[in-house]
């Protein structure tokens, strides 16, 4: 097979993968429309947490679970900034 041959199978085949996922997006979209406003938040992970008391969990799960039931005080940005939280105020002593 010559690499023009070759070059034109690939080419088709990569069309129709791409009319074919534009297919299926644009036919997801189309699903029935909810009337009722669902105020609830659903997260999905792996395993069921150990813990949910903060002063005994251990492991990871448990502790991004608790960070979605519980609030801090503070807690920092992604630029390690302070963030208040629960917290009115943040005073450094001098």
């Amino acid at each position: 097979m010559s690499p023009a041959r070759r070059y034109d199978q690939v080419r088709n085949k990569s069309l129709v993968f791409v009319v074919l996922m534009v297919a299926c997006a644009s036919l997801s979209a189309c699903g029935e429309e909810r009337s009722q406003k669902n105020d609830a938040i659903v997260v999905g992970i792996g395993t069921n947490p150990t813990q949910l008391d903060p002063r005994l969990s251990q492991d990871a799960i448990s502790s991004k679970v608790q960070r979605f039931i519980f609030s801090r005080l503070i807690s920092q940005d992604h630029e390690g900034r302070i963030v208040l939280e629960l917290a009115e105020r943040w005073e450094r002593p001098t």
